[in-house]
């Protein structure tokens, strides 16, 4: 695995893309965001220059800002261009009659800059914002305004950190400035290649983790400062084992559903790793109105310094987003998890969430659908299913099936006003009832969505008690991973299933929050996507050690053996120990045990011994 900056696309991207094209897993940091496509690195962790210079416009245009200057003090660099560009295309989302001067001054000359500074306040006195691109434009800048006492009516906002610019932002004399956190692009890095070799693959869809823009304003500065230098006077370092992370699940944390299980080792892992306590929030039945009462709680009595949550509905009996606003006024650090990314989007916009991890639903549901596509008649009909009532993210996955699917196929009508039909996963027997009457009486259903993992049987049975003509077929597809499925799928009766990687979502969240609380550090996605990763018959093999659901992600699993092979085919259960009849001998290597039969090797081929490795104790040759 390698960690690498891109600094040119010649000579180290070249190699990079060599060692990806080798096999070697790389996520590049700092550097190399625009090469991403051309070096095929699993992620890129850093800040793009466009997107930085989006944040500081949407900024100054939320505070009211109309004529901003932005400086380009060397003339030719596209990084500069690319964050004044940005800046220019965030003010007008905010009001687009909004004006941007991108103007080329002589950075090197610090009477030049301020002459050029000079020059343009003077021609132009309706600008009421200086964009300065590095620490040196920041302090010519701050000192101009200061020289025409213009503070009340000109802001500066600036890029980078210096001492001199914190001392200005905490002074009042600088808006704020933007970080890009170089210290979390090298841990993070790291961070997402020990996740993915820690768990056999699991890895961050978001091909741009974002380590900025994080801007520094006078709220943070003093935090910034004490990151920089912990001696600092005033400084003082937060114990981890004196934080409680509260993390909420809309079903029972003891449920025994894989999606809940996996949630949970994630949970574990990242306390362990961190050194924090945490306190697993949840309810003994799918109860919406009970679980918010539960969280509301939790806040109130300033038991927990951080929450994780689901936000699977903003209706006025259950809103986990006023929940969201009730923990931001308590001083509560929030990252939405599993449901919510579309619901709770507003909230990442504010800047109430820090960032949601898991899939847009709906994007989930296209991309499905966009796949059924290729295994379905035209003018076909897909059934999609939901459970838990009043969960909001569930009907969005259904709809998102139905922008997906062409040629005639649609989400079928249930009762002629729903896309979907509702199960219960607590009544396995009227859920089969109700699939196995909608494929009955829609002839023209080909496909069927299961919401869970453990739904998917619940599917198969209906369609085998509909007992349909041999000559129908119907393909069933959804969410949710196990070893069930797993097998389901390489006999041919699942089509393919999207792991959404519950385990990930947990554990880089939870993470997430105790780094942010020990260290200050902080993500800058608004989503940070773990599905949808489709499993079908041709990858379910790479993946054979993360869809045993009662397997913990964070105990190693140890590749295939290479003597459990035989003609390329791994000979291992995927659950890290050898099918029945083999047992793990020295070497990591699967014996055959039966016929009074034990091969070191797995060279046995029409009961012959082919191996001159001498026998285990107590095993003969046939």
């Amino acid at each position: 695995m390698i960690a690498s900056t891109v600094v040119d696309r010649d000579t180290v991207g070249a190699a990079i893309k060599a060692a990806v094209g080798k096999g070697r897993t790389v996520v590049s940091f700092n550097s190399g965001d625009s090469a991403v496509a051309e070096t095929q690195v699993m992620n890129h962790v850093g800040q793009p220059e466009l997107i930085a210079g989006y944040r500081v416009g949407l900024s100054l245009g939320r505070s009211g800002k109309r004529s901003v200057l932005c400086i380009q003090h060397e003339t030719g660099n596209a990084g500069l261009v690319a964050r004044c560009d940005g800046v220019q295309e965030g003010l007008r989302a905010v009001q687009a009659s909004s004006r941007l001067d991108m103007v080329s001054m002589d950075g090197s000359s610090a009477s030049a800059l301020t002459a050029g500074l000079s020059t343009f306040l003077t021609a132009n006195p309706s600008t009421d914002a200086i964009v300065a691109l590095n620490t040196d434009v920041a302090l010519r800048a701050v000192q101009e305004v200061q020289a025409r006492n213009a503070q009340a009516a000109i802001v500066v906002a600036g890029f980078d950190l210096s001492d001199q610019v914190l001392d200005f932002i905490g002074q009042g004399k600088m808006a704020f400035t933007v970080d890009q956190q170089e210290f979390l692009q090298a841990f993070g890095a790291i961070q997402l290649l020990k996740t993915f070799h820690m768990t056999q693959g699991m890895r961050v869809l978001s091909r741009l983790v974002l380590s900025g823009p994080s801007l520094v304003t006078s709220a943070n500065v003093e935090r910034k400062l004490c990151q920089l230098n912990s001696h600092r006077a005033g400084c003082s370092a937060v114990l981890p084992s004196s934080l409680t992370i509260g993390v909420v699940s809309t079903t029972s944390w003891a449920n025994p559903e894989a999606f809940t299980v996996q949630a949970k080792y994630g949970v574990q892992a990242a306390a362990r790793e961190f050194g924090v306590k945490t306190r697993l929030i949840d309810t003994n039945i799918f109860d919406l109105a009970g679980l918010a009462s539960q969280v509301s709680t939790a806040i109130a009595m300033g038991e927990i310094h951080a929450l994780v949550l689901p936000i699977p509905s903003t209706s006025a009996q259950h809103n986990f987003t006023a929940l969201v606003q009730a923990a931001v006024a308590a001083n509560i650090t929030v990252i939405s998890w599993a449901t919510g990314a579309v619901l709770g989007s507003p909230q990442v916009t504010s800047g109430n969430i820090k960032f949601h991890i898991g899939s847009n639903a709906t994007a989930s549901g296209m991309q499905l659908g966009e796949r059924l596509n290729s295994i379905t008649p035209g003018n076909s009909q897909v059934l999609c299913l939901t459970q838990e009532l009043g969960n909001e993210d569930m009907p969005l996955k259904c709809a998102g099936v139905a922008l997906g699917l062409t040629n005639g196929r649609t989400v079928m009508s249930h009762g002629g006003t729903g896309l979907v039909l509702p199960i219960s996963a607590r009544n396995t027997l009227q859920a089969v009832a109700a699939i196995q009457s909608a494929v009955t009486n829609n002839a023209q259903v080909a496909a069927i969505i299961y919401p869970t993992a453990e739904a998917a049987r619940v599917v198969l049975t209906a369609i085998i008690q509909a007992n349909l003509p041999t000559s129908r077929i119907i393909r069933v597809a959804g969410y949710g991973v196990s070893s069930d499925l797993a097998d389901l799928i390489s006999q041919g009766r699942i089509a393919f299933t999207i792991d959404e990687q519950p385990f990930l979502q947990t554990y880089l969240a939870t993470s997430a929050a105790a780094f942010f609380l020990t260290d200050g550090y902080m993500l800058q996605n608004g989503l940070v996507e773990t599905g949808p990763l489709f499993l079908d018959k041709d990858s379910l093999p790479a993946a054979m050690c993360r869809v045993d659901a009662a397997r913990d992600p964070s105990e190693e699993c140890l590749p295939c053996p290479p003597l459990c092979q035989v003609n390329g085919i791994c000979l291992d259960s995927g659950e890290c120990r050898c099918k029945a009849g083999w047992v793990l001998g020295e070497g990591k290597n699967c014996q055959v045990r039966g016929m009074q039969t034990c091969c070191p090797t797995l060279f046995l081929r029409q009961n012959v011994y082919m191996s001159t490795h001498t026998l285990p104790s107590g095993c003969a040759v046939p």
